[in-house]
């Protein structure tokens, strides 16, 4: 890798399209629960006029309709979703989130877990760890944001900055790789006094 490259890691279209075609069958099962029949209902909620089935579609209909819209700006967006350079690495979302290279102190692997009754998927996240967490969340732009990740850091809920690279065009190792090249080459560059 050159030390003045530039890189860019774009979204994996194939994975985005699946989770495409999953909020499509959101929108088509939300579809099919609403117009069910409420004669067809073991038992009512407390609301006489609204059927549990036809909460439950609207539920699916608004998740599918919000996430496939989301998904499909992301399919055609031609931006990359991570840039990394000498000085500093992009994340881009709604907002793109900048964190130079000098407020990292290193960068750690957390392994997330989400259950089920039958079943235990594990993710592999990157965190980029912070020297000063606070200083980057008062700078954060989203201030709804920049207030939920304070709360969730005040409690040890979790870090500020998480990448998973389950939608990337790039391994999780590549990529922890990459980050942790650029942050090493950073730190040989800019060296800290009194080091």
């Amino acid at each position: 890798m050159q030390l003045n490259e530039t890189i860019e890691i774009h979204y994996n279209k194939a994975v985005l399209g699946l989770f495409f075609c999953f909020a499509v069958l959101f929108f088509i099962g939300g579809f099919v629960l609403f117009t069910i029949p409420p004669e067809y209902e073991k038992w009512s909620l407390s609301f006489h006029f609204v059927s549990k089935f036809s909460l439950m579609g609207v539920g699916c209909i608004l998740l599918g309709l919000f996430g496939g819209n989301f998904l499909l700006e992301k399919l055609r967006d031609k931006s990359p979703a991570l840039v990394i350079d000498n000085e500093e690495f992009t994340i881009n979302k709604d907002e793109p989130i900048v964190v130079t290279w000098g407020k990292i102190d290193r960068i750690e692997t957390q392994i997330s877990t989400y259950r089920s009754e039958d079943s235990e998927y594990k993710e592999k996240l990157l965190v980029p760890v912070l020297k000063n967490p606070e200083e980057y969340l008062s700078s954060t732009a989203n201030k709804f944001l920049s207030f939920a990740d304070k709360f969730g850091l005040d409690a040890k809920v979790g870090p500020p900055i998480t990448i998973s690279t389950k939608a990337l065009e790039c391994s999780f190792e590549e990529l922890k790789r990459i980050l942790e090249t650029k942050l090493q080459d950073y730190k040989n560059q800019h060296p800290v006094k009194g080091d």
